[in-house]
C-alpha cells in the first residue's frame, strides 16, 4: 500500500510540475501520451530507487493521507480562530492574558504523529510547545481559554485518526 501511495503521490507531482492537466473529459486540450508516458516512467524510476535506496519502509509514510486531507483544513480553522482571540486579548485595553504552563499525556504513538501534534499546538497563535517528552508535551499557553482548549483534546483525537501506529495498535 505505501508502495501505490508513493507511486500516485509521485504521478501527481509531476503532473503538477510539468503543468499538464490530466482531464480525459477535456476535449479542446487532449492527454499528451507521449508525457503520460514520461510521467509514468519518471514515477517508476524514482520508486525503484527510493526503494533500492530503502528509502520506503514502514517510516516511509507513518501518517495517513486521506484524513490529512480533513485535518489541515480544522488545523487552519483553528489557526484562524487562535488569531482572532489573540488579537482581542492584544488589543483589549485591560490586557486579559493569563499565561500559564500545562502538561499534556499523548496518545499518539509515531514519532512524526507526536512532532505533527507539538508543531500544530506551535502553529495555533497563543500555545508554544515547549517540550516534547516521550508521552508527555510541556504547553505555554497566553490565555486559560487557550488552555483549557488544549485540555479538551479535540487536536490529539484528530491527529490519532492520521498516525498509522495508533490504528496498527488499536484493537
Amino acid at each position: 500500500m505505501r508502495i501505490a501511495t508513493l507511486f500516485i503521490l509521485l504521478l501527481l507531482f509531476w503532473c503538477l510540475l510539468s503543468g499538464e492537466t490530466i482531464n480525459p473529459w477535456n476535449h479542446d486540450h487532449p492527454i499528451n501520451p507521449q508525457l503520460l508516458i514520461a510521467a509514468v516512467i519518471s514515477a517508476v524510476l524514482v520508486l525503484v530507487t527510493s526503494i533500492r535506496m530503502g528509502i520506503v519502509d514502514d517510516e516511509g509514510q507513518p501518517l495517513r493521507v486521506l484524513p490529512l486531507f480533513t485535518y489541515l483544513p480544522w488545523l487552519a480553522w483553528q489557526i484562524l480562530r487562535a488569531n482572532i482571540d489573540i488579537a482581542r486579548v492584544v488589543w483589549s485595553p485591560r490586557l486579559p492574558i493569563e499565561p500559564e504552563f500545562i502538561e499534556l499525556k499523548m496518545e499518539l504513538r509515531s514519532a512524526l504523529g507526536r512532532a505533527t501534534y507539538a508543531n500544530s499546538i506551535t502553529l495555533t497563535p497563543g500555545t508554544v510547545t515547549v517540550q516534547l517528552d516521550g508521552d508527555k508535551l510541556l504547553v505555554h499557553a497566553l490565555t486559560h481559554a487557550a488552555a483549557e482548549e488544549l485540555r479538551g483534546g479535540e487536536m490529539e483525537r484528530r491527529l490519532q485518526s492520521l498516525d498509522s501506529e495508533a490504528k496498527a495498535a488499536a484493537p
